[in-house]
């Protein structure tokens, strides 16, 4: 059999409620040209069965003893075979049009490395929740300032040129999670990203989630979001512009992961982070404002349909003022 097109990476952990809904979310896209590498990192459930009870040859499995995201994905990618990497979630679904969309786009435009989208949250039933994920470049046509101020791409949603990753390297076996800020950091130095304004993939929102407030490595988590920002400016090579936004970059992280603490009703860690966020920023009344704004405002809207195009609308008008 010929190499497919696109080659999917699924990492799995203790997903077996999940992972074959997302496995057939994949195979039932309307681009068939893929290869769905499922690699199970060590779990303790029904995982391997659920996965070996589907038929379809476009499907792979493998097992390993427990690595870590970082390394099923880098399993996954060593065995995979096309030009095209996709990755998704083993506890998510894609819309059936997103290989589509994403893969016209780097076919005829050679220039673009990798291609997002917007993703909608939804519940444990794939009843949809009014929560977004994957929004446009702040500063357009500059993705590693972009990502540098914050990370505004949809994990899930991706393709990638697989050259680019090669280029690169793999996965960072030493984070747990925040891993793809930092995989996508990389690669913008390296290729173009392209943005697609669509909802083209839904995440679940369950209580297992690695990343959510009920995680029992939590706190690791938040740590490894500052780690990416410190893994960038030990580079010897950044450009004079990245450098004057170091400032920036660690207000807003910090602010990031204080908002994170508040949402997990950890007051004295989320404090503690705002303060940091205040210290670093140079500018302490502007920082305020910002977290004050965030509390008020962006943690409400952006889980709106109308609310995260307004927050785009306002994104836009800043940017026509001040050029």
């Amino acid at each position: 059999m010929s190499p497919s097109t696109v080659s999917v990476l699924l990492p799995s952990y203790n997903r077996a409620p999940y992972v074959e809904r997302a496995i057939r979310s994949a195979l039932d896209q309307t681009y068939q040209d893929i290869e769905v590498i499922v690699v199970d990192d060590g779990s303790t459930d029904n995982t391997g069965e659920v996965v070996r009870h589907i038929t379809d040859p476009r499907v792979r499995y493998i097992y390993q003893e427990n690595k870590g995201i970082c390394g099923a994905l880098n399993a996954a990618f060593h065995a995979a075979n096309g030009p095209y990497i996709a990755i998704m979630g083993s506890d998510d679904i894609w819309l059936p049009e997103l290989l589509t969309e994403e893969v016209r786009v780097l076919e005829t435009q050679p220039g673009i490395g990798l291609v997002y989208a917007r993703a909608q949250g939804m519940d444990v039933n794939e009843i949809p929740l009014t929560k977004f994920l994957g929004v446009p470049e702040k500063y357009p046509g500059q993705t590693f300032k972009s990502l540098i101020y914050g990370d505004h791409v949809c994990g899930i949603t991706t393709v990638v040129r697989r050259k680019h990753i090669e280029e690169v390297g793999l996965w960072d076996e030493n984070i747990i999670a925040n891993e793809d800020w930092d995989m996508w950091l990389r690669l913008s130095l390296v290729c173009q990203f392209h943005f697609i304004d669509k909802v083209l993939a839904r995440y679940r929102v369950h209580s297992g989630n690695i990343t959510g407030i009920k995680s029992d490595r939590f706190a690791r988590l938040t740590l490894d979001r500052v780690r990416v920002v410190d893994k960038v400016y030990a580079r010897p090579d950044l450009p004079p512009e990245i450098l004057d936004m170091k400032q920036v970059a660690y207000r807003n992280v910090y602010v990031d992961v204080g908002l994170r603490w508040m949402s997990a009703r950890k007051w004295r860690e989320s404090l503690n982070y705002f303060g940091k966020a205040v210290r670093f920023s140079g500018k302490p009344s502007v920082t305020v404002v910002r977290i004050l704004y965030l509390i008020a405002f962006r943690d409400l809207l952006s889980k709106q349909v109308w609310g995260t195009q307004l927050i785009n609308a306002l994104i836009c008008w800043r940017r026509r003022w001040a050029g």
